[in-house]
């Protein structure tokens, strides 16, 4: 048994209270359990109950067994000196307060129904399982559990959210430069991500403003700042940039000491950082008001329409330097332009409107909804249980729901995980 299982039967009271008792023989009513600490100190506060009449009012202490108030040292620690009951699985030590007063002990054990139990075991046994409840999910969850998608793709924005207030903190609110540091960040396609999110941090974005009417200096500026120049080739172009970085690095005093090394391996020829690279300095030198047009307009073709770009001529017959190539122009795919706005465009848009004063709660999530659905291993895993992914909406919501509850064994935390617990009881 986990302790979050113990925690749970406490929250929604799931056990008998019929002649409930301390450990120590005192009648126990329970007025209050609490509310859910979800932080340091003790796991519920403003807890009220009754013992042998008298009424008490505090905190609430869970663990599997009494002795784990003394291996978490709790009895050195004054924040639980207003603990008033010590709810455990099986008492097997007596727990006192500073003042060596007895803390009341409820044990749980034999008051929680077998149904629930076998629930719970069932639920956790992870033998050859993707997920806890692929058993028992249903392949209309979605609405059956409408309004808990809700709360997972709101939570999920949240999160994104709360990420570019930060950025934003760390900028004094240059939204210019935290737009570009997100689009680099997202144009590094994950192994690069980092790398990529370095370089935009590292410059200061008015050397890109200046630069944006000369696609070949910010393809070099790019090129450059993460490293690209380190060796010789017999190439013009290779050289041209490689020139036009010296002088931009004399020019504007450039330095690149957090350098993190650019990854090709394991990434499709689509993604290599050069052809990103290229195709973040098309983006820049291609688009006026590139802030505005993203931030302003919730029409999805329009949005679409600023991303519809291509790396530089070079790069047609090329994915890295000195290796030709099929000839091809490097376009950004549609997908990844929907995987743009879905994960930068639209979190920025709710902090942006959020500024404003103004709601963008519907209007973003009405755009998820015309996105198509993405694909990825994850998804896949839900769709083999069945499970209908008709927009982006559907697949932001069980992202979240996998990579934070499902992942983590969170399932008491989850509305699916509750709804099959209380099955049949």
């Amino acid at each position: 048994m986990r302790e979050n299982f113990l925690h749970y039967i406490w929250q929604f009271q799931k056990f008998d209270h019929q002649d409930l008792k301390t450990s120590c023989g005192k009648l126990l009513m329970i007025l209050n359990p609490g509310e859910p600490n979800y932080h340091a100190g003790p796991d519920f506060f403003n807890g009220r109950i009754r013992i042998n009449g008298q009424l008490w009012a505090g905190n609430i202490e869970i663990h599997l067994k009494s002795s784990g108030w003394y291996e978490h040292d709790h009895h050195n620690d004054h924040s639980y000196d207003n603990v008033i009951l010590h709810v455990v699985w099986r008492d097997d030590a007596e727990v006192r307060h500073h003042d060596g007063s007895r803390i009341p002990c409820l044990s749980l054990a034999g008051r929680v129904s077998d149904n629930i139990l076998t629930q719970y075991e069932t639920l956790f046994n992870r033998k050859q399982k993707w997920i806890n409840c692929e058993a028992h999910i249903k392949a209309n969850v979605k609405v059956a559990f409408k309004d808990w998608f809700s709360f997972l793709i709101k939570q999920r924005l949240y999160y994104k959210m709360e990420i570019i207030k930060e950025q934003l903190r760390r900028s004094n609110n240059n939204w210019e430069a935290v737009l570009f540091q997100l689009l680099a960040k997202y144009f590094g396609s994950g192994l690069n991500s980092e790398a990529f999110y370095t370089m935009a941090r590292q410059l200061d974005f008015k050397m890109v403003q200046k630069l944006k009417q000369d696609p070949l200096a910010l393809e070099a500026l790019f090129f450059g700042i993460t490293g690209l120049f380190n060796k010789t080739a017999d190439d013009e172009y290779y050289n041209q940039l490689k020139t036009t970085y010296s002088f931009l690095r004399r020019k504007f005093e450039l330095e690149n000491h957090q350098l993190i090394p650019l990854r090709f391996f394991r990434l499709r020829p689509a993604s290599f950082p050069t052809i990103r690279l290229s195709q973040l300095a098309q983006l820049y030198s291609k688009s006026n008001g590139l802030f505005e047009q993203l931030t302003t307009s919730q029409d999805l073709d329009l949005l679409r329409n600023v991303f519809e770009i291509k790396a530089s001529e070079f790069w047609n017959d090329h994915y890295r330097f000195e290796v030709v190539s099929k000839h091809r122009p490097k376009n950004l795919s549609v997908n990844f332009i929907n995987s743009i706005l879905i994960n930068v465009v639209i979190p920025l848009q709710y902090v942006y409107h959020e500024t404003k004063g103004k709601s963008f709660i519907n209007r973003g999530l009405n755009l998820m909804r015309q996105i198509p659905a993405e694909s990825n291993s994850i998804l896949s895993g839900f769709k083999g249980l069945g499970i209908e992914l008709e927009h982006a909406y559907d697949t932001q919501s069980l992202l979240h729901l996998y990579n934070n509850y499902c992942s983590k064994n969170n399932c008491l935390e989850c509305d699916i995980g509750n709804e099959i617990l209380n099955r049949n009881m």
